[in-house]
Parts: C-alpha cells; sequence; structure tokens
C-alpha cells in the first residue's frame, strides 16, 4: 500500500513538473499559462498541400456551371435553339478559335455570327464568373457533344482577357 502512495506522489511531482499542475506561487496569475499554451508559429503543423484537380473533376464542374449559367439557351445537349441560339455541339465555331470562344464567355457577343453553316443573330451576354470558371465550363464544353477535346486552363483565360 506504500508502494501505491510513492506512486501517486511521484506522478503528482512529474506532472507538476511538466505543467500540469500550477504551482501555488502562479495560481491566479494567468501569464504564464499563456506564455505555455502558445505554440511558436514555426512549430504550427503546415496546411497540407492541395490535391492536383483533375481534368475529370474541372468537367464536373464545368458541367455544373453550364447547367446553371448556358443550359437555358444552348440547351442541355448542346443544341442551341434553332433561330435563336448557336449549337455548340460540333461547332465548327467553336472548334476554330478557343481564344475567340474565352472571349464571348468573358465579353458577351452580339451580331451575326454563323456556326455550321448557319447564321444567328442573337446577344450573349458577358458571364459574370471567375477565370477558373470560365476555364471549367469551356472545358466541359471543348469535351462533350463532338466537340474537338482539349482543356482550357484559367491562364489561358487571364492571357485571354
Amino acid at each position: 500500500m506504500k508502494k501505491k502512495y510513492l506512486l501517486m506522489a511521484a506522478l503528482g511531482a512529474f506532472l507538476a513538473s511538466c505543467g500540469g499542475v500550477e504551482p501555488e506561487e502562479n495560481k491566479g496569475d494567468l501569464t504564464g499559462i499563456a506564455q505555455r499554451d502558445t505554440m511558436p508559429a514555426s512549430a504550427e503543423a503546415a496546411p497540407a498541400p492541395a490535391a492536383p484537380v483533375t481534368v475529370e473533376a474541372r468537367i464536373a464542374n464545368g458541367k455544373a456551371i453550364y447547367t446553371k449559367t448556358c443550359q437555358a439557351c444552348h440547351q442541355e445537349n448542346g443544341a442551341g435553339i434553332p433561330n435563336a441560339f448557336p449549337p455548340l455541339a460540333k461547332s465548327d465555331y467553336l472548334n476554330e478559335d478557343v481564344n475567340r470562344a474565352i472571349q464571348i464567355v468573358l465579353h458577351g457577343k452580339t451580331g451575326e455570327v454563323t456556326v455550321n453553316g448557319v447564321t444567328y443573330n442573337s446577344a450573349m451576354p458577358a458571364q459574370t464568373l471567375s477565370h477558373q470558371e470560365v476555364a471549367d465550363v469551356l472545358t466541359y464544353v471543348y469535351n462533350s457533344w463532338g466537340n474537338k477535346a482539349q482543356e482550357v486552363t484559367a491562364e489561358m483565360v487571364d492571357a485571354a482577357k
């Protein structure tokens, strides 16, 4: 029984020396606690680096953006609306110049445009999307409906702006 009490006393002394028990003379003084509990900035865990975003994930994000932003005019299947809004599916106009496509999404387009031999004369407003969102939605469009599969990056959008 005496060994048990000695062990508990030793444990108490150990905890007191490790800061587990505040010495009596420091009771009510929070300065020591604040200093002891503050971890130096260099010892803080750095955030884990972001995992690279795959093209597949960007296409999925682009599809969600397309559904909310583009689908009403260009339709779910990219076929557009005859005599009103041009198709994006198998679009010669779209596939001809990616930088032009970026410009249209960023700044809009008015006036005539000929897509797959049909002339359209309507307006597309500039879209209020981040450069990454523009890149993702165009990556989705370029990888859908028989278009020339390619990736559009935020850096391409930055350069085209």
